[in-house]
């Protein structure tokens, strides 16, 4: 499991492309980025997996399904 508090923000509406910015406890890792970049960004700073990487950003898109595995992941961390 990640440790710190991450922040991700998903800007559907950004004029030139879907961005996203990337938050580790309140400090900016990545801001305006690809989702390849916010991966990568995700990774470098503490994410240790690309699948929690995936579910992290998906689930910061809305998707019910990545936020469920990230919750039940969490879940059994800590049991």
């Amino acid at each position: 499991m990640t440790r710190g508090r991450i922040q991700i923000i998903y800007d559907r509406y950004a004029a030139e492309c879907r961005c996203w910015s990337v938050f580790f406890d309140d400090r900016p890792v990545a801001e305006r980025v690809s989702m390849d970049d916010a991966h990568w960004s995700l990774l470098m700073n503490g994410v240790p997996t690309m699948i929690e990487a995936v579910d992290l950003l998906n689930a910061a898109k809305g998707d019910q399904n990545a936020r469920r595995r990230l919750k039940r992941q969490y879940d059994n961390g800590q049991r």
